[in-house]
């Protein structure tokens, strides 16, 4: 069970606009999952008083959170948006929503509660993502902003590709709520991981009518507007040619919209409905015209849910999921689009056999729906049925060479044990894939587009892996052995009472002498002592005279060690199939397996180095050839030092330590030397 906190300035209830709808459906979804769902709600003297009382009635009080900004913020509010409008040309920065006493508020609100996760939506609410307490930060993007005037040829609210590019990667996870802007994501924000979670609906069905009514249900923004007019003056005639006694019935918001010159004895505004079933029950077949906008078009949707034979312009599919299998028919000329919605009217065969589709394409896409909330939640399901006894799980970066090798011992060397390869690549350019596919198309290969890091990495294998135990190996390791074999045969027969949580191996280097294979927790004190080494000698190397040529001495062999250990290293570790074999996603390098193995710890599992698999790890030893102010200024050390904060935040809550340890990296990094590669680290230093 998680502590989620949902961020939002529209509130869910009436639920009448698809957004609102949107918002409620994936509470309710989370609720479902077994998660505790807070809701905060971002709110002025212009929100409706109703609407703030129903979410807080859905939600409750100890639920439900209410920001009410102050009249000098509104009137600050105000003057931006008059600002971006009239001299901007409806061009904005993406943090002109996010004002001061917002921000202090909900710095405040996830201060005094823990919360596992926190998901704020749309892109302009991202910079509170910043100043949020929480192991997972989350933004629900609803929309994308990008060039709106550009690619629509209208906008209230525009980005450039910078200013969405910045809102989005304060994110540990976004969420799309179509394909294709889960793809323009991708290249926005390459290192953040991307879920298209689309909008679960809830299918309704509905006797069918056999009238010639035509639906069109919609709110009032100007691209649904521009859509049913075109409807009205360029197929509607048509249609009404052939068959006049066709009616088109427009509910919602969008009714008070439309001009009473285009109104005719064959179209009734029926006004807005509290129930949308209410008003799908009126007629078999529902249109949508509306050819630009982005985001999902939820009232398509929305009638797929309630059976209905759907007839719609092709940009109100884009994105969509399975969209090979969507029920609908579309088209974008006037005549074509007519001819459909006659067809539709002519046949009940034709209304009775998509009412049959609708269900299925809605239950699947459910189903798909689920799992993507719980891959965010890590509430994964346990898996009862093994296909093997090991699945074997290798995270690639751009290791193509040592890759090939570790994979040609690996099926040289296993035997007598069934097992399947996973390799989870990490957005490689240097041919990996290719070389994967050409010669060995046995692996089965996640292409996760982006670096995820590493937890993330094998998280996204996990969840496909059907062996009954998990082997986490690295990329550039050896096997000299059946090492698979002998870790399976070994659990299986030292596991009768269910005590073990993880086991490796001593590994080995290329002179196969014994190098770092498992360790103890870091204390705070530890990390203290090495961050204050490691700030001083950063200066050191600054100064002629005091500065070294290399980053150190040669490391001190290393002992074989057989027996309990605090951690096994996350170069071989064999664990279980089950909910404690997932990383956590906030480590994106370093102290994934000593999280994991402090966690088991805590649940009374042993963790052990154990005779027998010898393997290689050839990156193992320390690089003593390295420039230090290189080694300083690389991804690893930041990665390295990013992390232990999060750990030491997590299980030893020391917050003067803490301070006083993210103090010192943060003068480690101010180093002239440093600060060009580390400075852009430095927010996420103070927020880890």
């Amino acid at each position: 069970m998680k502590n989620i906190l949902v961020i939002s300035s529209v509130p869910i209830l009436k639920a009448q606009g698809g957004n609102r709808k949107c918002i409620k459906d994936y509470c309710d979804l989370l609720k479902n999952q077994g998660n505790n769902v807070f809701f905060l709600l971002i709110t002025d003297h212009n929100t409706n008083k109703n609407d703030i009382k129903l979410s807080r009635e859905y939600f409750g009080d100890s639920k439900f959170i209410q920001y009410k900004s102050s009249l000098i913020t509104e009137v600050k509010h105000a003057f931006i948006i008059r600002w971006r409008r009239y001299f901007c040309k409806n061009h904005y920065r993406v943090d002109d929503f996010c004002h001061t006493d917002l921000i202090r508020f909900v710095k405040k609100t996830t201060k005094k509660q823990d919360f596992d996760i926190v998901i704020v939506n749309y892109v302009y609410y991202s910079k509170l993502l910043d100043f949020c307490n929480a192991e997972k930060k989350v933004l629900f993007t609803h929309d994308v902003y990008l060039l709106n005037q550009v690619r629509q040829g209208t906008s209230i609210y525009e980005l450039s590709p910078n200013d969405e590019s910045k809102g989005l990667r304060r994110a540990d996870v976004i969420l799309a709520i179509q394909n294709n802007e889960k793809n323009l994501f991708h290249y926005l924000a390459p290192d953040k991981e991307c879920l298209c979670v689309f909008s679960p609906f809830t299918y309704i069905k509905q006797q069918l009518t056999k009238n010639n009514s035509i639906l069109f249900f919609s709110g009032y923004n100007l691209y649904n507007i521009a859509g049913i007019e075109w409807f009205i003056k360029s197929v509607f005639p048509i249609i009404l040619a052939v068959k006049n006694d066709a009616k088109l019935i427009i509910g919602g918001s969008i009714c008070s919209k439309i001009s009473k010159e285009l109104l005719s004895d064959n179209i009734i505004l029926a006004g807005y409905f509290q129930n949308p079933s209410d008003f799908y029950s009126l007629g078999d077949i529902v249109i949508n015209p509306v050819f630009h906008g982005s985001g999902l078009k939820i009232k398509t949707f929305e009638a797929i849910a309630h059976g209905k034979t759907c007839i719609i312009h092709p940009h109100s599919i884009e994105g969509a999921f399975n969209i090979r299998q969507l029920p609908v028919l579309s088209a974008s000329r006037e005549n074509d689009f007519a001819s459909l919605v006659l067809e539709a009217l002519s046949s009940v065969d034709m209304r009775e056999e998509y009412a049959k589709k609708t269900f299925d394409y809605i239950k699947t896409m459910n189903e798909y729906i689920q799992n993507q909330y719980k891959t965010l939640t890590n509430s994964h399901t346990k898996r009862e049925n093994f296909n093997y006894d090991v699945s074997v799980i290798i995270v690639n970066y751009n290791t193509r060479e040592l890759l090939k090798n570790c994979l040609k011992s690996l099926y040289e060397h296993t035997k007598d044990v069934s097992f399947e390869v996973f390799v989870s690549d990490n957005g490689s350019k240097d041919g990996s894939l290719e070389m994967l596919r050409e010669n060995f198309p046995q692996v089965k290969i996640i292409d996760n587009n982006a670096n995820l890091g590493f937890g993330a990495a094998n998280n996204r294998a996990l969840e496909k892996a059907t062996g009954k135990y998990v082997f986490y190996l690295n990329s550039d390791t050896v096997l000299l052995n059946n090492a698979v074999k002998i870790f399976f045969d070994y659990w299986e027969q030292n596991d009768a009472n269910g005590s073990l949580g993880a086991i490796g191996a001593n590994l080995l280097d290329e002179k196969n002498q014994v190098i770092h294979s498992a360790g103890h927790f870091r204390s705070i004190d530890k990390e203290i002592k090495d961050a204050l080494a490691d700030m001083t000698r950063s200066y050191k190397l600054i100064i002629p005279f005091l500065r070294h040529k290399k980053l150190g001495k040669t490391p001190p062999a290393v002992e074989k060690k057989i027996g309990l250990v605090d951690y096994v290293t996350g170069a071989d570790l064999f664990v279980k199939n089950d909910e404690a074999a997932y990383f956590d996603e906030k480590y994106f390098l370093y102290y994934e397996e000593s999280d994991m193995q402090k966690k088991m710890a805590i649940a009374g599992k042993e963790r052990r180095l154990i005779e027998g698999p010898l393997i290689q790890h050839l990156k193992g030893g320390s690089d003593t050839t390295r420039s230090p102010l290189k080694f300083y200024r690389g991804v690893s050390k930041i990665n390295s030092l990013l992390s232990s904060c999060i750990f030491q935040h997590t299980f030893y809550k020391h917050p003067v330590k803490l301070f006083l340890l993210k103090l010192i990296i943060t003068a480690h990094w101010l180093n002239p030397a440093l600060i060009g590669k580390t400075g852009k680290y430095l927010g996420k230093l103070w927020r880890a």
